[in-house]
């Protein structure tokens, strides 16, 4: 082995000896003779001890350096830990607090949104009494408003009953009166004629060809009964001109005025009109579902809708409630679908589109929604108006 380890150490010392070239045998080595260590002076073996105990002290010393090192090492670690497990011991505390803050404000929160809630609930459940009972007054205002109108109508009707009554026992009167009145009349006739005949007889004058006709009752009509019927002519007359469709029955109708002329309102079963008095005027309508707002100002109803403004005033204030409300009624069973005209429907769906194309229908119906600016923008100008054409043809 030590032949090998000689000829690697020489391979390595000289590396341009070729390995293919078979090594030169290793020279043999003696083994060295132990020669007797020298003998050390008194001296020399106390530099030696000197020297030792140095090593020693230094060697004491490290160790005790290294032991402090070792203790300073150990109490920073466990400062450390301290430090560590205070501030773990501070971060379980801020983390707990910052748990109870969040479940407190959570708490709260709910508390808040529960109160809310039942605020919310409150408020709605107030709200629906208050839509009940508006409700339920409402149809106690149309009740009572129907029942009132339901009086005055049997009320007129029982009025009417008694002027057709009255008119009937008049006219049987008279009837009676001319019954018992004509064989009378007659009889002073045919004297009359006997006594005439026997003077001519006697006297003969030139005119023998003179006769007198028997005296007749003249029969006068009961007052009450022409005005019953000059009202339902009058009122048949309002229709034609309105133009009822099938099934169109007239519900109400109120006497009054319109855009300064004598008008009817009728309220009919599918529309609401204003009928102008007289040959001349346009009939206006508009059907009951299409209302939009229904407006009374003392005896003036204002009916609105999106293409026309019907503005009438009865000639009572107390006369023009009671439509009204009936009227309200009539826009609401409109609007559930109960009744309704296709024929009505198509006209009105015409007119609106004839009022929309034209430029003179929508300018109409600017100044019928706002007649008040229009008065006040043109007002000023008819004075100035008047003064130029005095200053033009002065």
């Amino acid at each position: 082995m030590r032949a090998e380890a000689a000829a690697e150490l020489a391979r390595i010392a000289n590396p341009d000896i070729d390995e293919r070239r078979p090594a030169a045998p290793p020279k043999p080595v003696r083994s060295p003779v132990p020669r007797p260590a020298p003998q050390k002076s008194p001296e020399q073996r106390r530099r030696e001890e000197q020297a030792r105990a140095k090593e020693e002290a230094k060697r004491r010393a490290e160790e005790a350096k290294r032991k402090a090192e070792q203790e300073r090492r150990e109490a920073e670690r466990k400062a450390e830990e301290e430090r560590a497990a205070e501030a773990r011991a501070r971060e379980e505390a801020k983390r707990a607090e910052a748990i109870e803050r969040q479940r407190a404000e959570e708490a709260q929160k709910r508390a808040k949104e529960e109160a809310k809630r039942q605020a919310e609930s409150e408020r709605r459940e107030t709200a629906r009494k208050r839509e009940e009972a508006k409700r339920k007054a409402e149809e106690e205002r149309h009740e009572a408003a129907r029942k009132r109108e339901e009086e005055r109508l049997a009320k007129a009707r029982a009025r009417e009953e008694a002027k057709r009554a009255d008119a009937e026992a008049r006219r049987q009167a008279q009837a009676r009166a001319r019954a018992e009145a004509e064989p009378r009349a007659r009889a002073e006739a045919e004297a009359l004629q006997a006594a005439v005949a026997t003077e001519a007889m006697a006297e003969p004058v030139e005119d023998q060809h003179t006769t007198v006709e028997p005296a007749t009752a003249v029969e006068t009509p009961a007052a009450g009964s022409r005005k019953d019927r000059r009202s339902t002519r009058r009122l048949a007359r309002r229709a034609r001109r309105l133009g009822l469709v099938e099934d169109e029955e007239i519900t109400l109708s109120v006497e009054g005025d319109s855009r300064y002329r004598r008008s009817t309102l009728l309220i009919t079963s599918f529309r609401v009109a204003v009928v102008p008095h007289g040959r001349r005027g346009r009939v206006r309508w508009i059907p009951l579902e299409e209302i939009t707002d229904i407006k009374v100002k003392r005896s003036k109803i204002i009916v609105h809708a999106p293409v026309e403004v019907l503005r009438f005033t009865a000639h009572l204030k107390r006369l023009i409630q009671g439509p009204a409300e009936i009227l309200r009624g009539e826009v609401r069973v409109a609007r559930r679908g109960m009744r309704r005209s296709s024929e009505v429907v198509q006209l009105w769906c015409d007119m609106t589109s004839d009022i929309w194309d034209s430029n003179a229908g929508q300018l109409r119906l600017f100044l019928r929604r706002h007649p008040v600016p229009v008065v006040g923008v043109l007002a000023p100008i008819v004075p100035v108006a008047y003064l130029i054409s005095r200053q033009l043809f002065s």
